[in-house]
């Protein structure tokens, strides 16, 4: 009532935006309530590692977690995030990337994930379904309130660390004519780069077979069976007349995948007003949730017609995937879709990119250090967002870095022992700071001659 009083009644509604007093630390530590022993799984982690990683979790809501218990984590704020990893995201048709306000990790995608250097999981005991192909079993932390919400910790066996070294390289244009998923897998085979002016000298090899190795091999359409019970189900349209109705596919015997559902070109008419809706889909335990802001009324609506979820790794995939509409009206699309990825491409790929590892000396927040030995011309590419700030040393020398991978901080090398440095510099820092000090000497004296005139005047006068 107190709250209501001093807010008045036209602000009611934005109460539940609100934490209590005292409660907003328990809410972290707890990962908003869907991992009870968060805040020590952090912990333990890097007390046993303090070497380069990242971490996932189990949760739907990134508050930023890592700023506060210092860890590198696979989501964020758009406020703090690259734009470049956004742009990536987009690119693989990350669902998470629709929503406004944060980019909530990579969907538990496992080849993303690896590749960017994801070496733990933190889930529920409830939610490892939500799992990445790879993860074992570390370590659990009991929860003295409830024994059935124990935390789990996982690490990943194919962990990538934070250089890898690719031996070839496959144009932009040529990955733009992938699927998300053809351009997933393809990033753990290949640099993908927009031109090849800085690497002629390096002579470094395009694979001119991997795009179509990748197209035949990187996944499969699964065969379903459609369940109707609503009458909702029209010629390439779903048409609910009441919220939450669904449609359920059957599917029946895939193995060793991590599935997908792909709801190609959706389009939504309403029956009221408004634009904004979810779709909610339900399969093994995991419940994954499309949200889609109100085109007319949200500032930074992104546009993502097609619509790609990831729904688990299992060595045997059958059952129900339940698929519910949260609003009434006409949803219109062009295919809908169950897509397995077998997992014998990535586990290749991954061990080729282990071949050639890159040791870490040492790192902070603005610059890295380290060692690799390499046997052919080649690209390194870390898993540091690329941007214009960083600037890299082989050797002692300076050299040029190329975007990579879309997101990615790439160095050309060629075959040999080398030293790597890299550091940042916020882009315009020292010409900023140059001339902020130039501005307020410039104040100064213009205030000084004003005075200094004032002062003559009052004398003449």
């Amino acid at each position: 009532a107190y709250k209501q009083e001093f807010l008045g009644i036209e602000n009611q509604g934005n109460i539940k935006n609100f934490v209590d007093s005292g409660k907003v630390a328990e809410r972290y530590a707890s990962c908003n309530n869907l991992i009870q022993n968060f805040d020590k799984a952090i912990e333990n982690i890097k007390k046993q590692d303090n070497s380069f990683y990242r971490i996932g979790e189990y949760t739907k809501y990134s508050k930023n977690e890592s700023l506060l218990y210092g860890y590198k984590a696979l989501n964020s704020y758009f406020s703090i995030g690259n734009g470049y990893v956004g742009k990536l995201s987009r690119e693989l048709l990350n669902k998470y990337y629709e929503k406004v306000d944060a980019l909530n990790g990579l969907d538990n995608r496992t080849k993303i994930t690896t590749l960017m250097s994801s070496k733990y999981y933190i889930s529920p005991k409830n939610k490892n379904s939500y799992i990445p192909y790879g993860y074992k079993l570390k370590e659990e932390i009991p929860n003295e309130k409830d024994g059935n919400n124990t935390t789990q910790i996982y690490e990943n066996k194919y962990y990538l660390p934070i250089g890898v070294f690719y031996d070839n390289y496959t144009l932009k244009s040529d990955y733009d004519n992938l699927t998300a998923l053809e351009k997933e897998q393809i990033i753990l085979d290949t640099a993908v780069i927009e031109d090849v002016q800085n690497l002629e000298k390096y002579n470094i090899k395009k694979d001119e077979e991997l795009v179509n190795k990748v197209k035949e091999t990187t996944t499969t359409e699964v065969d379903y069976n459609l369940r109707d019970d609503y009458k909702i189900v029209k010629e390439q349209e779903i048409v609910p007349n009441k919220n939450n109705q669904s449609i359920t596919l059957q599917i029946n015997n895939v193995k060793d995948s991590e599935l997908y559902l792909y709801i190609e070109d959706l389009q939504y008419e309403p029956n009221n007003s408004t634009n904004d809706y979810k779709i909610i889909v339900d399969y093994n335990s995991i419940n994954n949730v499309i949200s889609v802001e109100d085109k007319k009324t949200v500032a930074y609506y992104v546009d993502m017609p097609n619509k790609l979820v990831n729904l688990g790794y299992k060595k045997e995939h059958s059952g129900d995937i339940k698929i519910t509409f949260s609003k009434s009206g006409k949803y219109k699309y062009k295919s809908i879709k169950v897509i397995a990825v077998p997992m014998n491409n990535y586990v290749n790929s991954v061990k080729k990119l282990q071949k050639n590892k890159f040791k870490l000396t040492s790192y902070k927040n603005n610059y890295l250090k380290g060692n690799i030995k390499v046997e052919s011309n080649g690209i390194l590419q870390f898993s540091t967002p690329y941007t214009k700030g960083w600037t890299a040393f082989v050797d002692v020398q300076k050299v040029e870095t190329i975007n990579v991978n879309t997101a990615f901080i790439g160095i050309p090398l060629e075959q040999g022992e080398h030293e790597i440095y890299l550091k940042y510099e916020t882009p315009w820092l020292k010409a900023g700071i140059v001339l902020t000090i130039l501005g307020i000497i410039g104040f100064i004296i213009l205030i000084f001659y004003e005075r200094k005139s004032k002062q003559i005047g009052e004398k003449n006068g």
